[in-house]
């Protein structure tokens, strides 16, 4: 049974702010891949109608489903071609820094760190939507997410941008909530999604 988090003590879900945690790095916790996408669509639109380049590692069918509801709102082809959208499969992203089951620092900063690197040319900011957190904590590897949590806060003190991570609800389990506490610890702030009405 996973956690009920509409009833859940809101205490659990603020975060510790640490110094680790510099630029904007927050997460969402949602029941639904239709709550999530209407969230990463405004995060991506609203920034790259700002000039802002986006960059976004999510699973393949949440990538398909994303630039579907772009496409009603943004020129994606122009927009990528301008270097304001990139797109990148999570597992295939993953693939490239992972090292005995946890992500290597050293890839992980040469992969991602370059990406932002060339999305801020011309002194653009940079959003990141990433789902390899997820990824991992779905494949039962926790240790490997809360690492790459780790990795991503450590870039944020050598390269400037806003990081949005996204979790399912329906990972965590209703017993232990150290793992969920853990997760929000690492975030400057946490939101849960409801479904989108309609």
């Amino acid at each position: 049974m996973a956690f009920d988090f509409a009833n859940l003590d809101p205490s659990l879900l603020a975060p510790v702010h640490t110094e680790r945690v510099l630029n904007d790095h927050f997460v969402e916790f949602y029941d639904n891949d239709p709550s999530l996408i209407d969230s990463v669509d405004r995060f991506v639109s609203i920034g790259i109608g700002r000039g802002d380049a986006a960059i976004v590692v999510a699973e393949q069918a949440h990538l398909d489903a994303l630039k579907e509801a772009l496409s009603r709102t943004i020129n994606l082809e122009a927009a990528t071609e301008r270097g304001l959208f990139v797109a990148l499969d999570a597992e295939e992203a993953l693939s490239s820094f992972m090292v005995d089951d946890m992500p290597d620092r050293e890839k992980f900063e040469q992969l991602v760190g370059g990406l932002i690197d060339k999305a801020a040319a011309g002194s653009r900011a940079v959003r990141v939507f990433g789902e390899m957190v997820s990824v991992l904590w779905k494949l039962g590897n926790v240790a490997a997410a809360l690492s790459l949590e780790d990795h991503w806060n450590r870039l944020s003190e050598s390269h400037d941008f806003r990081l949005f991570c996204a979790y399912p609800t329906g990972v965590f389990g209703d017993k232990n909530v150290a793992p969920l506490r853990a997760v929000c610890d690492r975030h400057s702030h946490v939101l849960v999604s409801k479904v989108p009405s309609l």
